[in-house]
Formats: C-alpha cells, structure tokens, sequence
C-alpha cells in the first residue's frame, strides 16, 4: 500500500506544471500604465453628502464605485452628486440637490485623481482634481471652496 502511495505521488509530480500557481505572473502592460480615479467617502463629506462615478465610457463599475483604475488617456466620466442642506429657517428640515452630470478627463499614467463636489450661493461645482499637484484638470471648482480640500 505504502508503495502505491508513493508511486502515485511520484506520478503526479510529473504532470505539476513546471512553475508553481502562487508565482505571480507579469501584468498586461494596459495595467502596468494606469491611473486610479476616485471620490471622497461619504464619510469624508459628513456622512450627508455623496458623490458616485456612475460610469467612464459608458461601462459601470466592476467592484467598487468610489475608486477605478483607468488606462491613460481621455475618459469620460458620468458623476453622480447628492448634496443635502439644512434650511435657514427650520431645524427639522433638509434640502436635496442631486444632479447627473457628465465631465470629459484626460489622465497620465501612475496618477491618482479626486473627483468632487460642492455648492454655494454662486452655484453647483464638480471637478477633477490631480491628488498630488491639486491641480485641477478637469470641470470647475468654486473660487473659494467653503470646505478645507
């Protein structure tokens, strides 16, 4: 019995494929140059307000809606925002704005990009944000955001 065990190990050794599965392998290149958009948390806009890439190019989301990585190049975005109001005059009462826009970007590969929102008594702003240089690069930010960026 001992010895058919070992026979059968010894045979399966010999059909394993040369490299191990857990060896990783090289990413596609398409990958390997690509660039992450996101929008902040709801969290990080007071639980009140929200902010959701509906889709790039027309395809939704595959796992996550706050964050996608992107090939370089030109893209564009369909932004959905929800912004809630307190009334000026009732403490019990809120205000909704909620707008489905569509924002044409173009990103540079190993970047990473912030989508966000805000409204003021000028008007509604959406815009894309290059994280590291705070540049926008795309839409319009209000001239003096009322929240710290």
């Amino acid at each position: 019995m001992r010895r058919a065990i070992i026979a059968t190990l010894i045979l399966l050794m010999g059909c394993a494929p040369s490299h191990g599965y857990l060896e990783p392998e090289e990413p596609p290149a398409e990958l390997v140059e690509s660039a992450i958009i996101r929008t902040p948390t709801p969290l990080l806009k007071d639980g009140r307000d929200s902010i959701v890439i509906k889709t790039i190019d027309g395809k939704p989301p595959t796992f996550l809606e706050y964050k996608w990585v992107v090939e370089p190049g030109d893209h564009e975005l369909e932004i959905q925002v929800e912004l809630k109001h307190d009334s000026r005059f009732s403490t019990d009462r809120t205000f909704h704005t909620r707008v489905l826009r569509k924002l044409p970007v173009t990103v540079e590969p190993d970047r990473e990009y912030l989508v966000d929102a805000e409204e003021n008594e000028t008007g509604l702003f959406i815009w894309v944000t290059d994280i590291e240089s705070k540049t926008v690069i795309a839409g319009e930010a209000p001239p003096h955001p009322l929240s710290a960026k």
